[in-house]
């Protein structure tokens, strides 16, 4: 089940990236040349990048696998609570720990992430450079 959701979104990601989705472009976009996953990710948007870890975190086999592990335990049963809670934790920190930092630190969290944008993009030249 998830590699064939995993295909299939692999797939919508490359109709997006080329630009084969969506090509209900007006005249003025179309003229600036911008695509339209550039204009959707050109400015940050909590709620797609909170659907996107909800999407992610959504639980697959070796998610249900280690509850199965946790709660099957020969363990008391409140520390199977804390088991499974901490488990659970753990799975959902790339969706919860972001969106902690935008609440808590917005200004700082978007710095950081300027700063680790222009690292990327100065890292993909050198790596261009070097070829």
């Amino acid at each position: 089940m998830d590699l064939a959701l995993g295909l299939c979104l692999l797939v919508f990601g490359a109709l997006v990236a080329t630009d084969r989705v969506g090509r209900g472009r007006t005249p003025a976009e179309a003229a600036k040349g911008e695509s339209r996953s550039d204009r959707m990710l050109g400015q940050p948007r909590l709620g797609l990048a909170f659907v996107i870890g909800a999407l992610a975190g959504t639980p697959g086999a070796s998610y249900i696998l280690g509850l199965k592990q946790l709660v099957q335990s020969n363990d008391p049963a409140g520390l199977q609570v804390v088991g499974v809670l901490l488990f659970c934790l753990i799975q959902f920190s790339p969706m919860i720990i972001p969106l902690l930092c935008l609440e808590l630190w917005p200004e700082g969290t978007k710095t950081r992430l300027r700063a680790l944008n222009a690292l990327r993009g100065r890292a993909s030249i050198l790596a261009l450079r070097s070829m």
